[in-house]
């Protein structure tokens, strides 16, 4: 097999680079906005760093109370959504790969269908479900509307990845008296355990910065997440953009340590699911 050419390999490289600005500037654009004084947060320069730089807003947003109220209230939604939502995909994924359930091709056209709905258009018609379900202003209701908008992309690549584990080990254990349930939870979720942590990291990472649904279900100020309570940063006349800036890159450090933790295991994880 012939090496590829350095020319390649610069290119590679060279777009690699433009790609990563291109992705970082947005959020050093919000860094500098966080350290402006007070006096030059409209200012139009593009310094990173901007002349007197001040920690002031973060103060300000580390002295909010509210904060620490938002963000309890993202990790006791995203946390258990997460978690429930692995769990319930992973035991209908296991069924579409292993079972002769009827229409399964077509369920999972279905669920791949479903994915090229945008967001914002699935948003209303989960909303009304909520009001039909009596479950605005709860958390529970919230984790329903996550759980279901993530189910299909996590049943489709964890269908994928159970298919491709070999069927004579769970053969082996139902010979030895297992069950179908036993085999599931001894044998094939202890070997896709790597595509079982992608889809519970891209579920976190999803459910912490959502926005639009947390907006329409939960209205009351104890219940807010910290993407709707940010909001109240916004007054009638004034928005408060270095409070608002801080508060953003503060909250988005969980999410990046949940990344940098889980990046080593992403890789083959979804490598697992590539491949039906």
């Amino acid at each position: 097999m012939r090496k590829p050419k350095l020319q390649v390999k610069l290119a590679s490289y060279l777009f690699l680079t433009v790609m990563s600005v291109v992705a970082v500037y947005p959020v050093l654009r919000v860094l500098a906005v966080s350290l402006r004084p007070g006096n030059r947060l409209f200012s139009t320069s593009l310094r990173l760093i901007p002349a007197g730089a001040s920690l002031q807003s973060y103060i300000s947003v580390l002295r909010n109370r509210d904060l620490l109220l938002w963000v309890t209230n993202s990790i006791m939604i995203t946390v258990p959504t997460a978690l429930i939502g692995v769990m319930l995909t992973a035991s209908a994924a296991y069924a579409l790969a292993r079972m002769r359930v009827p229409w399964r091709r077509q369920m999972l056209i279905g669920l791949l269908a479903v994915q090229l709905v945008p967001g914002a258009a699935a948003a209303m018609a989960t909303y009304l479900m909520i009001i039909r379900l009596g479950l605005v202003n709860t958390y529970l209701g919230l984790v329903i509307a996550y759980t279901i908008g993530a189910a299909p992309f996590s049943i489709w690549i964890l269908r994928g990845s159970f298919a491709n584990i070999d069927p004579a080990l769970e053969e082996a254990a139902l010979v030895d008296g297992a069950t179908m349930l036993q085999s599931l939870v001894h044998i094939v979720l202890p070997i896709a355990a790597p595509i079982l942590g992608v889809v519970f990291v891209l579920s976190f990472l999803g459910i912490w910065s959502e926005f639009m649904l947390a907006r329409l279900i939960l209205a009351r100020p104890h219940l807010l997440t910290w993407p709707v309570g940010l909001m109240q940063l916004q007054g009638q006349y004034l928005v408060a953009w270095g409070e608002f800036a801080a508060g953003g890159i503060l909250v988005g450090v969980p999410s990046m340590i949940v990344f940098a933790l889980a990046s080593r295991h992403l890789s083959s994880g979804l490598l697992m699911g590539s491949v039906d």
